[in-house]
C-alpha cells in the first residue's frame, strides 16, 4: 500500500556495507575486524537459501535469519555490530533494527551509535507515515546538520540508501 521508499541509513563514507540484493539492503557498523568475515556468511546464506529455494527471502525473513546469525555469533565470541535491514517486497517496504545483542524491532525510523542520541529526536519529530523521498532526504539533512552542530567527532561525509521497488540507489549528501 505504501509507496514510498525507504531511507535505510546515513553515516561516514566509511560505513561499512555487507549485504545488497534485490530491493533489500543489511548495513552494519561497527569495528571493522569483525565486520566483513562474520557478515559475508550471513549475505552468501541468504543468497544461498534463494538458490536452494527458488524463492527470493523476503525482508522479514533476512531480518530474522540475520538475527539468528548474530545471537549465534554472540555466544561464540562477542562482538559489537548494530544493524539495519531495510527492503521492500509484497508486504511493502519495512526497516529493522538489531543491537549488538542480538535483539531485532520493526521500526519506522532508526539510527545507531552515538549519533543516534542527537539525530532521533528530529527523526521522532518531523517523521510521518505518508513521507515523500524529498521530505525524507530534508531530514537526514537535518540529522546532518544537527550531527554538525553538536557532536564531538567530525565525520567527512554521508550517503543515504534508498530502498524502493525500483532497487537501491545511494545519494551523496
Amino acid at each position: 500500500m505504501v509507496r514510498r521508499p525507504i531511507l535505510s541509513s546515513v553515516s561516514r563514507t566509511t560505513q561499512t556495507r555487507f549485504g545488497r540484493w534485490g530491493t533489500c539492503s543489511l548495513d552494519a557498523q561497527g569495528p571493522r575486524q569483525t565486520l566483513p568475515t562474520s557478515w559475508n556468511s550471513s549475505k552468501k546464506n541468504v543468497k544461498l537459501n534463494e538458490l536452494r529455494t527458488g524463492i527470493p527471502m523476503s525482508t522479514k525473513a533476512a531480518a530474522s535469519f540475520t538475527r539468528n546469525e548474530l545471537a549465534h555469533a554472540l555466544r561464540k565470541g562477542p562482538f559489537q555490530a548494530d544493524l539495519l535491514v531495510a527492503g521492500v517486497d509484497n508486504e511493502g517496504p519495512s526497516l529493522y533494527f538489531m543491537d549488538y545483542l542480538a535483539s531485532s524491532v520493526k521500526v519506522n525510523k532508526a539510527a545507531h551509535g552515538y549519533g543516534a542520541m542527537f539525530t532521533l529526536g528530529l527523526m521522532d519529530r518531523y517523521w510521518k507515515p505518508d513521507l515523500t523521498e524529498e521530505e525524507a532526504i530534508d531530514i537526514i539533512k537535518k540529522c546532518i546538520k544537527e550531527l554538525e552542530t553538536r557532536f564531538i567527532v567530525d565525520l567527512p561525509g554521508y550517503k543515504c540508501k534508498i530502498v524502493s521497488k525500483t532497487g537501491i540507489k545511494e545519494v551523496q549528501l
